[in-house]
This record gives structure tokens, sequence and C-alpha cells, in this order.
């Protein structure tokens, strides 16, 4: 403010405004926003599932219970989707258009830029590069590079709202006006488009040089990465609510009549199917071995891999509307009541459960030591494995 009384007298009261207004901008409207050219090399949670074949699996065995809290922020809007990971930073998209980067290991804020007024939706990040949807705005699909801190382009696609899928010099993304685009990394420029029956709202799965994902009505699609030629298609009975799953050979589908669906990734043909009679609204996740299943009658069941026989089950007693993680020996679940629930993975037991006092509608994070989870109190909530001389969260 000073300042400004220093510049009146300089001015006409016209032009002042102009420049008042420009020096009470907040800073998170102008200027650039980066990280760490570190981060930018290191792994880390980097997309809606972890990887492109949207797993929900993280490898690392530094996280386990007991659990404490090691530090939590409040902001002014809430995440938007799932926060990510690269390295250090992690990166908070907000629902009122703001990027946030926070030092993972003490909350502190790095950097923050608001990039407009609608939600950054499904980010990803590879390569240096931040991707982001933008629903219905004109140019939907921005590529932002994060350590040089510019935009490389924006691509108007329709109305966006999933995760881009990252492939060498590829992206690829469905839009609700019923294409689906693969883009050229460094331009944005289209490579190839198809057009299918209806809106694609989800994030599709990769495996290796097929690229898969579903219309809101229930299709289900399996192209090439090079050219986009069919390789197959079926039709659900139910509608899906979340994106596909790839690995190993299989694709696994689930939809809102409470069905799960395991596919051949090759040819398309079913090798088997099974009810759970609830709608299911998340993804499942995978180990080697076996599916987990998140149902919204709030079971949790755990089947074979190779032939849909269940193992086990587990009733959380609330609704699980977002994916299971799998780690080395165990499960983290996160109910719509706010609990957080780790399962050891080869007989579905409790080993350690917490309770926030705001809803969970996030998946939860695991990377390295830490659990990251998004409340719907505007809050992160960064746990770690309880060292000597700290108590657990109970």
């Amino acid at each position: 403010m000073e300042l400004l009384r220093l510049l009146q007298g300089s001015f006409p009261p016209v032009r002042m405004t102009f420049l008042a207004i420009l020096l009470l901008m907040s800073p998170s409207c102008v200027g650039r926003l980066t990280i760490n050219p570190v981060d930018a090399e290191a792994g880390g949670w980097l997309t809606r599932g972890g990887d492109f074949g949207r797993t929900s699996r993280v490898d690392s065995e530094e996280l386990y219970p007991p659990l404490v809290l090691k530090w939590k922020r409040q902001f002014a809007a809430g995440v938007s989707g799932q926060p990510i990971v690269t390295g250090r930073a992690l990166l908070l998209p907000l629902l009122n258009g703001e990027m946030i980067v926070l030092d993972l290991i003490d909350g502190k804020k790095l950097d923050r830029k608001r990039f407009g007024k609608m939600p950054l939706q499904g980010l990803t990040f590879s390569r240096d590069v931040a991707y982001w949807a933008l629903g219905k705005e004109k140019k939907s699909l921005a590529a932002y590079d994060l350590v040089k801190g510019k935009f490389l382009w924006r691509a108007a696609l329709g109305p966006v709202e999933s995760s881009a899928t990252v492939l060498n010099d590829k992206i690829f993304v469905g839009s609700m006006n019923r294409h689906f685009y693969c883009l050229e990394r460094d331009s944005g420029r289209i490579l190839w488009t198809r057009k299918e029956n209806d809106g694609i709202a989800r994030s599709s799965a990769l495996l290796s040089d097929r690229i898969y994902y579903c219309d809101i009505e229930g299709g289900v699609y399996s192209r090439s990465t090079t050219d986009g030629k069919l390789a197959w298609h079926d039709t659900l009975s139910g509608k899906p609510y979340s994106h596909p799953v790839a690995s190993e050979g299989n694709v696994y589908v689930t939809t809102l009549t409470g069905t799960v669906y395991s596919f051949d990734s090759e040819n398309g043909s079913t090798i088997w199917r099974k009810n759970f009679g609830a709608p299911i609204y998340a993804s499942v996740a995978l180990d080697s071995t076996n599916v987990y299943v998140p149902s919204s009658s709030g079971e949790i069941y755990c089947l074979r891999r190779s032939n849909g026989k269940t193992v086990w089950q587990y009733d959380a007693q609330t609704i699980i509307n977002s994916e299971i993680v799998v780690s080395e020996s165990f499960l983290v679940a996160v109910t719509l009541g706010g609990e957080i629930i780790f399962l050891e993975k080869s007989t579905g037991e409790p080993i350690w459960k917490h309770k926030l006092d705001r809803r969970i509608i996030a998946p939860a994070v695991i990377t390295d030591r830490f659990l990251i989870i998004a409340d719907d109190g505007k809050r992160i909530n960064v746990f770690a494995s309880a060292e000597a001389g700290e108590i657990p969260v109970e």
C-alpha cells in the first residue's frame, strides 16, 4: 500500500486504478509455476491409478502401519480428482482452477498459480510436463512444462474430464464429444481420432501397443496406439462409472450394476464376469495374482485373476467409492465415511484403521514413505510410518 501512495502523485486517476489492480492481484494469478528439475526426473504417483495401466499398485515397502500424521493443510478449495507426486513435489489441482506445489516432506508451500476459474481435472505428469483437462472450456486439454514454467500447448477437443495417457511421443484422451484422440506429445497436434458410439468420460488404460477405454453407455474399445485401428469392441450389460484397468494380458471393467468383467486384452473374449449385487463406483486394483474390488455395499472382495473366484471378503460397513491401493503385503482402502483401512493382503484381516472427521471422496495415494489423503474439508492429510518417539494415530 505504501507503493500505491507513492504512485498516486505520478499518474492520472484512470491509470492509477489500473496499476492498483495489478499490484493487488493475487500472486497465484500471475507469474510461472515451477518444480525442481530433480523432481521432474523422479518417480512417484504420476496419474490416476498410479501408472498408465491404472493398476493402483505400488512397490514401495517403506510405508507400514501403524502410521503417524506428519502434517495437514487446508486450502480455499478442494482437490479436483487426485493429488500427484513426483519426487518431493506434491501437486494439488484444485476446484477453483489453482495449482499448488507442496514439499511432500513437511508440507511447505513451494509454488502456486491460478490457471482460470474451471477445476483442473485429470492431472497427469510425465517427463517434465503436467497435463490436465478443463472440462467444457474451448481449449480443453493443457500441456504445461513444470520445469520451464510455461504452456507447451492447449488443444480444443470438446468436453474432456479424464486423465491423459502417455506413451513415448503420444498422448491419448477421450472426450464427451464421442471422440477418442491421439495427439503428438510435444505439439498437441492430432495424429488420429476415432468417433465412438457415446461420450468418453473416464481415463484410458495402456498395455503394450494397445489403448483401452469405455464410453458412458458401456461400450469397451481396444485400439492400436499406432494408428487407432480397432482391435476389438464389446458392450457391457451395465454402465461403467470408472476407468478400465489393464495388466498382464487382462483388461478389467466395473459397472453400476455391480459386475466385474475380465477380458482377454488381445482378442476381447470374456475370461470371466461376476456380479456383486451393488453398484461399483471405482475401478479394480491389481497385483500379479489377485483382483481387488471395492463395492458401494462396503464390501471389499479379493478375487483370483485367473478365474474370478473369491479368495476373501471384508465388510467396511460403509460406502467405498474409490480405488484400493495395493502394496506388496497390504491393501489401503478409504471409505466415504472418512475411514482409512489397512488390510493384510493374503487374508483380508484389518491391521490398522484411522477415521478422519471428514468424508473421503478421492482415492488414496501411496509413494515411498507417505500416504496422502484428500478429504472433503479441503484438506490434505499426509501420514508416515511411526518412528521412535512419535505416537501413532489411532
